[in-house]
């Protein structure tokens, strides 16, 4: 029986072309990998640009919200003992229900928590981003902290005090500011030195809510920028 003789030439030509076959399929494949990648990290860009305009529209409804507590406070400081004839009792609700409004806040993080807990956050190539939306995210829990300290204040150190001073808010609750009525607040009421300082605490927690969201809007475009530049890159 004649013995096959092996073209060693034509084997290797044939393992060289599988070989190549391979290398070729695993390149297709990192190419269309990396390519994914970065459609789904431009995605995300574009998200958390549309989120951080968002975030900033809502900052600056709180920071409003902060100022009317704040100017509320500042004319209540303001008025005299004899504040019947500084102003009138119309004025003087909404003064008080200024000074006892809460700053909402609830700024939208969705796409920063998508991308996190997805672990997607490892799409983002750019380092200045990665740390930025980590940045974001303390200066949004300390402004945080400083709403829950404005609202706590009214609910935990004035609230108690103006149901014992003011008897109509005893009976009514606070329903009892749309109460047309001429004497529902004491004559020496706003002049006691207990209220004023009240009304100074609560003024400067509002202030501190509005300068953590000044911080926060200024910290939003900076970072708008660095992620507008980071899509426009790639």
């Amino acid at each position: 029986m004649p013995v096959r003789r092996i073209n060693w030439g034509q084997a290797a030509g044939e393992a060289l072309l599988i070989l190549v076959g391979i290398l070729l399929a695993l390149a297709a494949d990192a190419w269309w990998e990396e390519r994914t990648e970065r459609r789904q990290e431009q995605e995300y860009l574009a998200a958390l640009l549309i989120e951080l305009d968002q975030m900033k529209e809502h900052v600056g409804a709180a920071m409003r919200d902060a100022d009317q507590v704040v100017e509320a406070g500042r004319v209540l400081l303001e008025i005299t003992p004899d504040w019947p004839s500084a102003v009138s009792t119309d004025s003087l609700s909404s003064l008080i229900a200024g000074l006892s409004s809460e700053v909402l806040w609830a700024p939208p993080t969705t796409v920063y928590q998508d991308l996190v807990n997805t672990g997607a956050v490892g799409l983002i190539e750019s380092d200045e981003v990665r740390l930025g939306l980590n940045e974001l995210m303390e200066i949004v829990s300390w402004v945080d902290s400083r709403q829950l300290r404005h609202n706590e204040f009214f609910w935990t150190e004035m609230e108690p005090y103006f149901r014992t001073h003011i008897p109509i808010l005893a009976v009514f609750g606070w329903d009892a500011l749309a109460v047309d009525q001429d004497d529902w607040i004491p004559g020496d009421f706003l002049g006691a030195e207990e209220f004023r300082n009240l009304v100074a605490g609560k003024s400067l927690t509002a202030l501190d809510v509005r300068d953590g969201g000044e911080d926060l809007t200024a910290f939003i475009d900076e970072l708008t920028r660095t992620i507008s530049t980071a899509a426009g890159g790639n």
